[in-house]
């Protein structure tokens, strides 16, 4: 710490200089100090926005999901066939039927 390094620093310059040089100290280390919340200031704000848009990206999934869910169940209401809904929506029979029987 700068106390540490005070007596020291008084020992090798002269009391002039060592109050020059402690004041330098103390701005470097201030300055470094705000540099260092400012680092971690700006990993929060990443950190943030990392999970932000991963939650966005999760929500946009899971509407898709949901919309083909509503969009299988109006095809079987209107009695399509389990082949041409896979066909139309990419989902397997089983994940069809697994639909139907959630009806």
């Amino acid at each position: 710490t700068l106390e540490e390094i005070k007596p020291i620093i008084n020992q090798l310059l002269t009391k002039k200089e060592s109050g020059i040089f402690m004041e330098k100290l103390e701005k470097i280390t201030k300055e470094e100090q705000v540099m260092s919340e400012a680092e971690a200031l700006r990993l929060d704000d990443m950190l943030r926005r990392s999970i932000r848009k991963e939650g966005v990206e999760e929500g946009i999934s899971k509407g898709k999901s949901l919309g083909i869910e509503e969009t299988i169940k109006n095809m079987l209401k209107s009695n399509l066939s389990l082949n041409t809904i896979s066909k139309i929506t990419s989902k397997s029979i089983c994940e069809i039927e697994k639909i139907k029987d959630k009806m």
